[in-house]
């Protein structure tokens, strides 16, 4: 895991699988572990009663038949939240899991499984949380650290340097110090980004400089075979997906995936 001189490609489910399955659930998270995919991305959030919890966004609603800011809400309130009805009446009942229940399923995946966990939140309480418990699972090496905040990945960077980190493009952070690059493992490239559609910003030259770095190039995300291609063509060594069950197989006839 996360060797960049092999041949391999990096195949990661983003938030599970998220175009087929409700995102960041363990019925998404199980999805993608039974397609074997290579890397388990996900979000997390500190709630208001100190539990780390799994959601991308900073509201609950668009995800769940709730409302209001993960921060403001406690455990118990956020538990009573549906995370699967919005996606398809057959997913309801779905919750919003835990770190510690999404930490069980990766150590329990019985391969070789990487995981990147974005920390949304960007309280250094949040952060310490998280890696206490990574430590505690004794998942160090199969985890990259991801945030879109440069004083968060400094942070990490300065007191837990045993993690790999990953940060976005400087239009992309909410805060950023060039010099967060310095120690970082990679960063993660958005190519359909509107951003970088419109020009304001270069995949091209952000991939020349993590080349000239030697950064490692994650690029998301790439759900068809032309996607793939063009992540290919521009040095990814990670290939985020929404929809990996549509992707593994031409990455085999490619010769990039085992």
């Amino acid at each position: 895991m996360w060797d960049k001189t092999s041949k391999f490609i990096e195949l990661t489910g983003h938030r599970g699988t998220k175009n087929t399955r409700p995102e960041n659930t363990l019925v998404s998270f199980r999805e993608a572990l039974d397609l074997k995919v290579d890397v388990l991305e996900y979000d997390v959030h500190l709630c208001r009663s100190g539990e780390l919890v799994i959601m991308h966004d900073t509201l609950v609603d668009r995800t769940t038949d709730g409302e209001g800011a993960i921060s403001f809400m406690t455990f118990d309130e956020i538990q009573k939240l549906d995370a699967g009805i919005k996606f398809g009446e057959q997913y309801r009942g779905c919750r919003v899991p835990t770190l510690n229940e999404t930490l069980d399923l990766v150590k329990s995946a019985g391969y070789d499984l990487g995981q990147i966990i974005e920390i949304k939140d960007f309280r250094p309480e949040c952060v310490d949380k998280v890696v206490k418990m990574v430590h505690e699972y004794d998942l160090v090496d199969e985890t990259v650290i991801e945030a879109g905040d440069a004083p968060t990945l400094l942070y990490i960077q300065d007191k837990y340097p045993e993690f790999k980190t990953l940060a976005f493009p400087s239009i992309f952070m909410k805060r950023h110090y060039e010099h967060v690059f310095d120690r970082a493992w990679g960063i993660s490239i958005s190519f359909n980004s509107p951003r970088f559609k419109s020009g304001e910003a270069s995949v091209d030259d952000w991939v020349k400089f993590c080349d000239q770095r030697d950064l490692e190039i994650f690029m998301f995300n790439g759900d068809t075979r032309e996607q793939i291609d063009y992540c290919l063509a521009h040095h990814a060594k990670n290939i985020t997906s929404n929809d990996p069950a549509a992707v593994i197989d031409y990455l085999r006839e490619l010769g990039v995936r085992k």
